[in-house]
């Protein structure tokens, strides 16, 4: 990334800034408190805030949304095997 790219993206923040809350990954106790109000997330994360709570609704973009996967990855030479269960 080019300097004048993190500098525009740096002006950017300061500028939304007033606006924000926070910039985090643990966003559900501030929703859960009503500290926040709105909130981007995972849509496992905002299916059970709106279980959860019902006040707190949920929504998925006409368009859709992210499609993701995690994976596992055991390094080879490890004394697990794939197949043994992590503890």
């Amino acid at each position: 990334m080019k300097p004048e790219e993190l500098a525009k993206a740096e002006e950017l923040l300061i500028d939304v800034k007033p606006h924000l809350f926070a910039i985090a990954s643990d966003y559900q106790p501030a929703m859960r408190n009503g500290d926040a109000w709105l909130t981007m997330c995972w849509t496992g994360d905002g299916k059970q805030l709106h279980t959860d709570m019902p006040e707190i609704g949920f929504a998925l973009g006409e368009e859709g949304g992210e499609i993701w996967s995690d994976y596992h990855a055991v390094p080879k030479g490890t004394h697990r095997t794939a197949r043994q269960p992590m503890r």
